[in-house]
């Protein structure tokens, strides 16, 4: 089917359309204040509201009183032998077949919140490509389906599709073990879609979504046929997806001014018996919603690096006080988190995170996956096995137009045979077309004299170009030697960034006589060598001396070379001084 162009470039007409039951219509009143002060586009396009069916429509006019839309139509939706987010994620969908008369619709998921006031529905968007192709839709990127079978469960339903049979399936799958499929797509909590050819696909499953994924359906129906969309970072363009009502109510405690009705023991006017004092707290609009928030993070796989991470957190504690999170993946990292949180000396806070990948190369693309949404407006990264020594305010301040400080490895070039080797082996990568092409020109490219980056240490400014990109390019070249740090060689001079020298990222093994240390690294476990020793053995002996995190009841913990460096001090076998 030919995709038709129903909007011009200077007016692209929509119809919003959002989903409310009894938890998401709490979300709504939250944000909904943000959308039409930010967002004035919505209240001249029309809004669709699908509403719960369980629940009557004399209460939705009592809940949704706050919705004060010029051109505003509610539908219920029922539908049975489902769970709730099922039900509504059909609602949803369905409505565009049902109800939507203009050439676009956008889905907004009610845990949205508009940031700022800013030119943000670009007509080029909507535009075609190289190949003459309108998008079928456009969307904010991911890196993930879930669960593991979703995709699975699509190839053997569109092979019953006349409108689909003949393409072949995506034969996407996950790694044994895995809760996830990690590839790249969309999601769609803020998303754009072409009316005439959703409801084409609609037309595919009249009942009933194959997968309760609005997102993951209209996702695969375009890789499917071919069909041409748009990956568009949303939260560039003056959105923030919070994902629950916690993180709503916090982000309003912190970034908003509140409008307090008269108390009063009247009902709200429209015969219920709800009380205004009760609703007499609403949030009305974001005081500053662009406040710079800066913070560092860590992330421990495994215990290898437990102690090195901890001796690394009191390390920085003593030049910076502001907001640390620990990231751990997996059971044993979290019970050291959870000893690390409960540290108040150290005031971190700890948050679990999902495996995403397994075997080679895990730990550098789980640190990317968790970067795909960084928790700071500003995020400075440091390896577990790092040292600081002195400020770290310069990996905080960004020129103008940049979006990441990086650092460079201990005066290191790409011309040091090491970096060109490493570089190298991406060319032995199994690829075809189009991306073999990309990966030689930016091997090429990357082989030119620059300084040779470390992923250890870096900064990162939220919506960042660069974050999605590196991510991806890492996953190619997963195979190789430290994916995700020849992968940033070969993207960071297509981005504006800064450059700090090897300060903030100094070698003791290579670098060891450089003046004004900021950050020692002893990168590959060598904080035991001798050249690192006299740096990392005191600041070790200082955090036993304070038990930090109960560090004494756990040292040496999954770090090998301590524990042998410990038993040889000893005189004592292996087998006696492990814990």
């Amino acid at each position: 089917m030919k995709i038709q162009d129903h909007s011009s470039n200077n007016n692209i007409s929509f119809t919003t359309i959002v989903g409310v039951d009894e938890h998401h219509v709490k979300e709504l009143e939250l944000v909904w204040p943000t959308w039409k002060r930010f967002k004035p586009e919505l209240l001249q396009n029309p809004l669709l509201v699908v509403c719960d069916g369980s629940i009557p429509v004399s209460d939705w006019n009592c809940k949704l009183r706050f919705l004060d839309h010029p051109d505003m139509r509610r539908v219920q939706w029922e539908m049975p032998d489902c769970s709730q987010r099922e039900k509504m994620l059909n609602g949803i969908t369905f409505a565009v077949s049902n109800y939507v008369q203009t050439p676009w619709f956008l889905k907004l998921d009610t845990d949205t919140v508009a940031t700022e006031e800013k030119r943000w529905i670009d007509p080029e968007w909507f535009s075609v490509n190289d190949q003459d192709e309108y998008p079928v839709f456009v969307s904010h990127p991911w890196g993930y389906t879930k669960p593991p079978e979703a995709i699975d469960i699509l190839d053997r339903w569109a092979q019953q599709i006349p409108q689909l049979s003949g393409y072949n399936d995506l034969e996407l799958h996950p790694e044994p073990g895995r809760d996830k499929v990690i590839h790249s797509r969309i999601t769609s909590w803020c998303f754009f879609g072409r009316t005439e050819w959703a409801k084409d696909m609609l037309q595919c499953c009249p009942k009933r979504l194959p997968v309760p994924s609005h997102d993951t359906f209209f996702w695969y129906c375009a890789e499917r046929q071919n069909r041409f969309y748009r990956k568009v970072r949303m939260t560039k363009h003056g959105w923030k997806h919070l994902g629950r009502y916690s993180s709503l109510k916090k982000h309003f405690q912190n970034q908003v001014s509140f409008e307090v009705a008269p108390k009063s023991s009247r009902g709200c006017g429209c015969g219920c018996k709800k009380k205004r004092a009760s609703i007499e707290t609403q949030a009305i609009l974001p005081i500053d919603t662009q406040r710079e928030q800066q913070g560092v993070v860590y992330l421990l796989c495994g215990t290898a690096h437990a102690v090195r991470m901890l001796t690394s957190i009191w390390s920085l504690r003593k030049h910076y006080s502001g907001p640390i999170i620990v990231y751990t993946i997996g059971d044993d990292s979290h019970k050291i988190g959870k000893n690390l949180a409960s540290e108040p000396r150290l005031d971190v806070e700890h948050r679990q995170f999902p495996r995403v990948m397994r075997r080679k190369n895990a730990a550098f693309l789980n640190k990317l996956a968790i970067l795909q949404d960084p928790p700071f407006d500003m995020t400075v990264y440091l390896d577990a096995d790092t040292l600081v020594t002195g400020s770290i305010q310069e990996l905080f301040e960004l020129p103008e137009g940049c979006d990441m400080v990086a650092t460079q490895f201990s005066n290191w070039t790409t011309q040091r045979k090491t970096i060109r080797k490493r570089i190298n082996a991406w060319k032995e990568i199994s690829l075809e077309g189009k991306t073999k092409r990309r990966i030689d020109r930016l091997v090429r490219k990357g082989l030119q004299t620059r300084p040779a980056i470390n992923g250890g240490v870096f900064g990162l400014r939220r919506n960042a170009e660069i974050i999605p990109k590196w991510y991806d390019l890492a996953l190619i070249g997963r195979k190789t030697f430290i994916c995700d740090e020849i992968a940033l060689q070969l993207l960071l001079h297509y981005h504006p960034h800064k450059l700090l020298d090897c300060r903030w990222n100094c070698s003791p093994i290579y670098a060891g006589k450089t003046k004004d240390v900021r950050i020692w690294h002893m990168h590959g476990s060598k904080h035991l060598r001798s050249q690192a020793i006299n740096l990392w053995w005191p600041a070790y002996q200082e955090i036993l001396g304070e038990n930090l995190g109960q560090i004494c009841d756990w040292t040496p913990a999954g770090d090998g070379r301590l524990e042998q460096y410990l038993a040889e001090l000893d005189g004592l076998p292996l087998a006696e001084t492990s814990n």
